[in-house]
């Protein structure tokens, strides 16, 4: 719903080492709020305004603070704890657990009820922050005011144990919690609450697919535009909470692991610097119901499978070498590959016997590499490691979709890549970072176009519900269907094709009909079959290539 009226006034200040700037003072909920408009910008960007509080570690974000007098909407830097990595800049960044800040970026009109784009970020669920990538020129162009936010992550935003003092999915309840900060004031920045689209990449993908599944979410977006991302990724829904609880305490060197009361307060009592000493590979989980609010009550596979959940207008991407590394890894992991290839099978498959899971590696390893050593074959590779961590579990998801009755769900593969580019295919998130803003002085007139086409589609799906209008450049791109038939593949050409990576998409749901072990809740006594020293190669590969 609208909260009050659109109350705007421009002054200029003199900000120290920004020169001029214009500010506007917008009135929200929690009292008035300044934003700045940067000389030659055609936008006022309101940062880093609190927009809840975390109170207590590991539960769901308390209300935010009010004041009366402006707040200073500018960037502090606030960001929540984690550990470095190489694809997050974490310079002039200001760490601490009462993280919870959100970023507006309104384009300079008078215009009101703008549509919204909320941007979820990425980051494998332990790195990121709100205004890690921005979107100014696909709001300025297209009047369009985008909205980004920190949340939770790493240990301090998905530890599940069930109890009720750490229940689970705090992160994902700072998600919520932002949505409904929007609702609340987006109409007070001129945006309408009613056209609100969803978007993120990698980790951001998978947390956007799991809000429809929720009972809590109901009314807080439109649509949403997800890439390289699924509600059924390995890393994307803890298999069991419990185990993955235990092996993280373990990492961080606390030896009475075993003892599910003395890990409780271990996680309970830390201070935050021992969590960011190791990246953590948790993400949301099924919770155990303690008497509060729940995000997500049961597996995204039954959910999905009972068809039960609103079906928002979907835009569903993701690029044609999702696990593309950098070139000077294919040595050490063709290495551990080829030392024991089982290890690297997805972690929510469960076999009856180690005989059985044995066979298993071998079908897939020959599915693959036939009987050529894995070092040799660098584009087959590419593919496992595409398949096992993200196409895969992204192919399923649609495929229960349609099954479903899913009548608004579009589906595309990026694959773009540069005329003179030495590996011809695009890596992970490739497409979500064509729509966003980059450097643009040297970018190739191919490039340039196929930027101007995503955007594009984006704000078709965003204003229209159909990602091609004016028969540009295709004729019509229509919904998927079975098979995962039709797609739209945007590469160095555009055109509308059939079935997507069908051969491959088949091996693995006749593999995933036999073997898949349904996420469960997390309960003092349970157990699991997870290898930890499976956990630790499925994070050495996010390490390696989440690009966010």
């Amino acid at each position: 719903m609208y909260f009050g009226t659109l109350i705007i006034c421009v002054v200029l200040v003199n900000v120290q080492s920004q020169g001029i700037q214009e500010t506007r003072i917008v009135n929200i909920d929690q009292g008035p709020v300044r934003g700045y408009k940067n000389p030659g910008e055609g936008f006022y960007s309101f940062y880093n305004i609190p927009f809840a509080t975390v109170r207590e570690r590991f539960k769901a974000p308390s209300p935010p603070p009010t004041w009366t007098t402006p707040f200073d909407a500018v960037d502090r830097g606030i960001i929540c704890p984690q550990g470095p990595v190489s694809y997050v800049d974490l310079t002039n960044k200001t760490m601490q657990e009462d993280c919870l800040v959100i970023n507006v970026y309104v384009p300079e009109t008078n215009k009101t009820n703008l549509p919204v784009l909320v941007d979820v970020h990425g980051g494998a669920f332990h790195a990121g922050f709100g205004a890690t990538y921005s979107y100014n020129s696909f709001a300025t162009s297209n009047n369009v005011i985008i909205v980004t936010y920190n949340y939770r992550i790493g240990i301090l935003g998905f530890i599940c144990m069930g109890t009720e003092n750490i229940p689970g999915n705090a992160g994902m309840k700072d998600v919520v919690a932002g949505l409904r900060w929007v609702q609340r004031n987006i109409a007070s920045f001129g945006g309408n609450p009613n056209d609100v689209t969803l978007t993120g990449c990698s980790a951001g993908g998978s947390a956007i697919d799991l809000l429809p599944l929720s009972n809590i979410t109901r009314g807080l977006f439109n649509q949403v535009i997800i890439d390289s991302g699924s509600n059924l990724a390995t890393y994307g829904v803890q298999s069991n909470p419990i185990e993955v609880a235990k092996q993280h305490a373990e990492l961080y060197n606390f030896t009475d692991f075993h003892n599910f009361d003395a890990v409780e307060r271990f996680f309970l009592t830390e201070p935050f610097d021992t969590f960011i000493k190791i990246n953590s590979n948790c993400g949301p989980c099924v919770e155990r119901d303690v008497g509060e609010e729940m995000f997500l009550t049961e597996a995204p596979y039954t959910i999905l499978n009972r068809g039960d959940y609103i079906k928002y207008p979907t835009l569903y991407g993701l690029s044609d070498m999702e696990g593309l590394f950098p070139h000077e890894a294919i040595e050490v992991i063709s290495q551990i590959l080829e030392s024991n290839f089982a290890n690297f099978l997805p972690s929510d498959l469960q076999f009856s016997s180690e005989e059985e899971r044995q066979r298993v590696a071998e079908s897939v390893k020959y599915f693959y590499f036939g009987n050529e050593s894995i070092a040799s074959n660098f584009l087959k590779l590419v593919d496992f490691q595409s398949d096992i961590t993200f196409v895969t579990s992204i192919l399923r998801t649609v495929k229960l979709n349609v099954n479903a009755g899913h009548r608004e769900f579009y589906l595309y593969e990026y694959s773009f890549y540069e005329e003179d580019a030495v590996i011809k295919g695009a890596p992970h998130c490739a497409q979500a970072r064509a729509a966003r803003d980059e450097d643009e002085t040297n970018l190739t007139e191919d490039y340039r176009r196929v930027k101007t086409f995503i955007r594009e589609f984006w704000f078709n799906f965003m204003t229209a519900g159909n990602p091609v209008i004016n028969a540009t450049p295709v004729a019509s791109w229509p919904t998927v269907g079975q098979n995962r038939s039709p797609h739209l593949s945007v590469g160095r050409s555009i055109e509308l094709r059939g079935p997507l990576m069908q051969e491959r998409a088949e091996f693995w749901d006749a593999i995933y009909e036999r073997h898949y072990r349904v996420p469960v809740p997390p309960t003092r006594d349970s157990a699991s079959s997870l290898a930890p020293r499976n956990v630790a190669i499925i994070a050495i590969l996010l390490t390696i290539y989440t690009l966010l």
